[in-house]
């Protein structure tokens, strides 16, 4: 990982200077490989083949977690019928 801080001086959870392997990419996101081969398959994370090998470009994984606490939080603020 390299030493590049966000703008606040935290280190970026994903590194940023080159692309992510598919181990890499389910370790951030806490998955199993088959978890990620199904975001794959739905279209919510991309990738790029290299041969028969999935490679991730980091912004495209920070876009998904975003993506995924986005949701989070509109789904929290939805009123609930009780």
């Amino acid at each position: 990982m390299s030493n590049t801080r966000t703008a606040d001086g935290i280190p970026p959870l994903v590194p940023q200077d080159r692309l992510l392997t598919s181990d890499e990419v389910c370790r951030i996101l806490s998955i199993r490989r088959l978890h990620l081969y199904e975001l794959l398959r739905r279209g919510e994370l991309r990738s790029v083949r290299i041969g028969r090998r999935h490679r991730f470009i980091p912004s495209d994984v920070e876009l998904f977690i975003a993506n995924g606490i986005q949701g989070r939080d509109t789904r929290s603020e939805e009123p609930t019928d009780v």
